[in-house]
């Protein structure tokens, strides 16, 4: 994935988050993902972000930074 689509894909993903649409999630989020350095289902993480948005209703996600998937070590 070139940096632009990579920086697109996130932009995506936040617009998503911060209109609070949760449903679309499978596009952004494996079946088996980490959260919190633990092993976790995509389920397990919407209901993290869910709780979230419930707890601070004006949540809102933004992209500061992103480091180039070649400057990433990998």
């Amino acid at each position: 994935m070139s940096d632009s689509d990579l920086r697109a894909f996130y932009l995506r993903y936040l617009e998503e988050l911060n209109a609070h649409r949760f449903d679309g999630m499978d596009e952004f989020i494996d079946d088996r993902t980490t959260l919190n350095g633990e092993p976790a289902t995509r389920d397990d993480l919407i209901a993290v972000q869910k709780a979230d948005v419930d707890a601070v209703p004006d949540l809102h996600w933004e992209l500061r930074e992103l480091t180039p998937a070649n400057c990433a070590g990998n």
